[in-house]
Order: C-alpha cells, then sequence, then structure tokens
C-alpha cells in the first residue's frame, strides 16, 4: 500500500489509471483503518500564538486554532481556502508562512496540521464536492503513509472522520 501512495504522490496524481483491483485494495485498507483500535491520551492544546517574533504564522498552530473555533468568520475561511490551494498545487504545506500566507521556510509541517486541513475543508462552500473528493484523497494519502507517528487519539478519530467523508464522497460519485 505504501509503494502505491507514494508512486501516486511522486508522479503528483497526474496521468494515473489505477486498476479495478489496486482500487479495491486501495479501498479495504482504509476500511480496515476505520476498524482498528488505537489507545492512547488525549490531548487537547490551544496555542494563543499563532504568530512568532517575526511575524511568521505557524501552521499547525493556526490549523488547530481554527479546528477549535465554534464559528468561522470570511477571513478564516479564506486563509483556509488558501491552505486548500497551496496543498492541491505543492501536495505539502510549510511550517511557517508570513501573514500574506507566502513560504518563509522549507520545512513541512507535521502531519496534525493536514489532519485539521481535512477536516474543516469539509465545510468551504467555494469547493465543490468532486474537488473535496481530490483534495481528500490525496490528503489521507499522506496522513495515511504517516499514520504511525500520529500517537494522539483524538487526532486518529479526526483522521477516521476524514476517511469517512472520503469514502461516502467515493460512494457519492460511484451511484
Amino acid at each position: 500500500m505504501q509503494k502505491l501512495i507514494n508512486s501516486l504522490i511522486n508522479q503528483k496524481y497526474k496521468n494515473i489509471l489505477l486498476s479495478k483491483k489496486k482500487i479495491s485494495f486501495f479501498l479495504r485498507t482504509r476500511i480496515k483503518f476505520l476498524d482498528f483500535d488505537f489507545k492512547d491520551k488525549i490531548k487537547h492544546e490551544f496555542y494563543k500564538k499563532t504568530l512568532n517574533r517575526k511575524n511568521n504564522i505557524q501552521t499547525d498552530h493556526l490549523l488547530r486554532n481554527l479546528f477549535f473555533k465554534e464559528k468561522l468568520n470570511n477571513k478564516e475561511k479564506e486563509i483556509l481556502y488558501k491552505f486548500y490551494k497551496k496543498f492541491s498545487v505543492h501536495l505539502r504545506l510549510l511550517k511557517f508562512y508570513d501573514k500574506f500566507l507566502k513560504p518563509k521556510s522549507n520545512i513541512e509541517t507535521n502531519y496534525h496540521s493536514y489532519i485539521y486541513l481535512g477536516s474543516m475543508i469539509k465545510n468551504l462552500k467555494k469547493i465543490n464536492k468532486i474537488q473535496k473528493l481530490n483534495f481528500l484523497l490525496k490528503l489521507n494519502d499522506k496522513v495515511f503513509i504517516n499514520s504511525k507517528k500520529i500517537k494522539d487519539r483524538y487526532l486518529i478519530d479526526i483522521f477516521k472522520k476524514n476517511i469517512r467523508t472520503e469514502l461516502n464522497l467515493i460512494k457519492y460519485f460511484t451511484k
């Protein structure tokens, strides 16, 4: 499974045709992941500062804070949309951006950021269902490869919800 996902990521999901056998294998591994039980502590930490001394935005802190907000305003939804576009183009997010979301580092952010972004993207109205499915397929592949590194049970539960959303969108389009 990991080889398949790595080859998809390396080709940036361009000009790829998967056989029915590979697609069914892909879906079975996702469903097995949903049934797997993780036993770890739940952590809830809020970060008061998403800007550091140089006015750089820390991606993981910002997305975590936005995730735990009850209602997002239009400016925050626009920031989410910009992160959606950045991930769709580059297939990764960086750890630091300036306040205009220009890259300030070459270091990739941690996988928690991808989980939070995938969970919040479901509610953006600027993106249609096929774009959400495409985005979630790429994002969940990235997290799925590194799912062993994620120790927080709460994050794994959010990731499972992202996978359920992905599977529901696949069912919607295969009717």
